[in-house]
């Protein structure tokens, strides 16, 4: 029974949001059409929205989100997760946590959107229904100077998920960044609680573009993409969460024993900022110049403008022609 669950909703997913009759279910399955039935309305009950047609059969219109089938797959990462429907900013959710002092390491908050969603330098980042919006929260033995990392180890792993498993060509966009041609895709930011020489605690907030039309980018006049405009079609949420967290923890497993060469080279193979000419907004100064590197031991911005080499902290960055 459980193999003939898996394998029509499997043709339902591969037919996403298009018609597939019940007699040519049974048939390929192997069963009646009443037994396509009952499974039908098992997969109502578990949220997948399905529309039925006495002519034309059945099709899934929307998947559910069930982030909390990371915790079935025995990843170290995350240990505990929060869940919500809607909520101003996943990261500050996270940040009420810690100061409650309950146990948070490893914890992951996701929500469904977010009203007021957070970006570089408070700037609002926009977060409907259809996106992964979350906020990890790590204890990772480092020093503040080696926190720049957590946010390569991410843009890496959301690159190397879109490449693996979707075949879309994803780069690094040095700080924060992941863009796919020149459009954003994601975006990760890093808070931490430091010490002199040492973090206490990181919140990682990543925001991915996943189900998410070109209409509304329009609307919001951004120059964005998502996953379901370069494919065509939409994707399961919950799917991809578990493609992520499987490369999050792989290349976690090279930082927590200090093998940070293996994520910077790997970040560095897939920027698109490195080799271009670029102009960097600071607080303070605006840098024009040729990226021709990022520091292994800050993350900085290596620039040869015309007075020099420059090794820029933080910014924003844009690609010049």
């Amino acid at each position: 029974m459980k193999d003939n669950f898996l394998k029509i909703l499997e043709i339902l997913k591969v037919n996403f949001n298009n018609f597939v009759s019940g007699e040519k279910i049974a048939k390929i399955i192997g069963i009646s059409r009443v037994g396509v039935y009952k499974i039908i309305k098992k997969l109502v009950k578990m949220g997948y929205k399905i529309k039925s047609s006495k002519k034309l059969g059945y099709k899934i219109v929307e998947y559910p989100f069930l982030p909390q089938e990371l915790l079935k797959q025995n990843f170290d990462i995350p240990k505990q997760i929060v869940f919500l429907k809607s909520t101003t900013s996943t990261m500050d959710v996270a940040k009420k946590i810690i100061q409650q002092n309950l146990d948070y390491d490893k914890l992951l908050v996701i929500a469904e959107k977010q009203t007021k969603g957070k970006g570089r330098l408070q700037r609002q980042w926009f977060s409907p229904k259809g996106g992964l919006w979350f906020s990890l929260v790590l204890s990772p033995n480092i020093s503040p100077k080696e926190i720049f990392l957590l946010n390569f180890l991410i843009s890496l792993s959301v690159a190397n998920v879109l490449h693996n498993n979707y075949l879309i060509h994803a780069n690094t966009k040095w700080p924060n960044d992941v863009v796919v041609g020149n459009k954003k895709i994601c975006g990760v930011l890093v808070e931490a609680d430091i010490e002199i020489d040492k973090v206490n605690w990181c919140i990682v907030g990543v925001g991915i573009n996943v189900n998410i039309n070109k209409e509304f980018f329009r609307k919001y006049k951004l120059q964005a993409t998502s996953v379901s405009e370069l494919i065509g079609y939409d994707v399961d949420l919950t799917k991809f969460l578990i493609e992520l967290f499987k490369e999050i923890n792989l290349l976690y497993k090279s930082f927590a024993i200090k093998k940070y060469e293996d994520i910077i080279e790997q970040w560095k193979k897939l920027s698109s900022t490195i080799g271009r000419k670029v102009k960097i907004i600071t607080v303070n100064e605006t840098i024009k110049g040729k990226a021709i590197d990022v520091s292994s031991q800050t993350g900085a911005l290596i620039l040869k403008t015309s007075s020099g080499i420059k090794e820029i902290l933080c910014g924003d960055c844009i690609h010049l022609r």
